[in-house]
């Protein structure tokens, strides 16, 4: 793939035999880049590694698990439970850490990157699987709409797996505005300046001045109502993973129901099923939330039950 905002191009290939009658191929492509991710006029980020990793046990491949971000250490605790059921695993990564798609360039460029490594290394196309946390879970459903708009990349999202995902961006960026007027918790005021200033950046202003990107921009918007959006994954199973501890916001950061993923979650779910998905599920989860160091927090990937989710996947006709 030609990223377009890389500066040192490296390259690594490696295989890996496990024993002479299980052998697992594990192959990465990354780009080193040296730039800046301007989030506002006073905050940047340093550009990360970007590119692509597989995982390909010596199996039949049954299904590919997909995750839009490049981490080269947690892929193989994944594959380890995807072998099980003979999936391969791809992590594909631009080189923004907070990379929100907005540019369907970016979006072409995975695409045709996924489909170069699915044709090379002779995967299923028809069975992806797309999961993701937070706003990897955006790019998810982002990713899974575009392929099914460009049925010419010869691919489709089987699945998608998001947890505590941000979908509604009109319904985000209001939030936002709320708890930068609250200013209660440093952490939750600086995510909202930011955001609500990289949106207006790449939106073209506020949704007062463009409300139409905040609805295109949006993978599901409550307010929109867009049918036509939605029937992009009128055929897409689906589980969205949320722990609404509303307890927990607000003691912890001056936040309600109107500021949590959750929201989106219930709403995204709520639709697809009205318009006739069935294979659609809202999974809530209690106390199962921590980060690092055994951090109570409840937007964290660690509520997905992998190996429960990973049977649901294999299960899938």
């Amino acid at each position: 793939m030609d990223m377009s905002r890389t500066c040192l191009l490296t390259a690594f290939f490696s295989l890996v035999c496990i024993a002479p009658s299980i052998a697992q191929v594990f192959i990465t492509e990354t780009v080193k880049n040296e730039g800046e991710q301007q989030l506002t006029e006073e905050l940047s980020l340093p550009e990360i590694e970007s590119g692509w990793c597989l995982y390909k046990p010596n199996s039949e491949v049954q299904g590919v698990f997909v995750r839009f971000h490049l981490n080269t250490d947690s892929v193989k605790e994944i594959y380890d439970k995807c072998e099980k059921h003979d999936f391969a695993v791809i992590y594909i990564g631009t080189n923004y850490r907070l990379e929100f798609l907005f540019e369907d360039e970016l979006k072409r460029e995975l695409a045709l990157q996924l489909k170069e490594i699915v044709e090379e290394y002779d995967l299923p196309g028809d069975r992806l699987f797309f999961a993701g946390m937070s706003l990897e879970g955006h790019r998810a459903v982002l990713m899974s709409q575009f392929l099914e708009l460009h049925p010419e990349y010869g691919m489709k999202c089987r699945a998608l797996a998001i947890c505590d995902a941000p979908l509604d961006w009109l319904r985000f960026y209001r939030s936002t505005q709320g708890i930068k007027e609250r200013d209660v918790h440093p952490k939750g005021v600086n995510e909202a300046r930011w955001v609500s200033a990289y949106l207006e950046r790449n939106l073209n202003g506020t949704p007062t001045e463009s409300i139409e990107n905040y609805y295109q921009f949006s993978s599901f918007c409550y307010e929109a109502r867009d049918s036509s959006k939605l029937d992009l994954n009128k055929r897409t199973a689906l589980r969205a993973y949320t722990e609404p501890d509303v307890h927990w916001w607000m003691e912890n950061r001056g936040q309600d129901y109107y500021d949590m993923n959750a929201i989106d979650a219930a709403a995204f779910v709520n639709a697809l099923s009205l318009i006739g998905n069935k294979e659609v599920e809202l999974i809530t989860t209690q106390g199962k939330g921590y980060i690092e160091d055994h951090e109570r927090h409840p937007h964290s990937w660690s509520i997905v039950d992998e190996d429960d989710l990973l049977k649901w996947l294999s299960e899938l006709p």
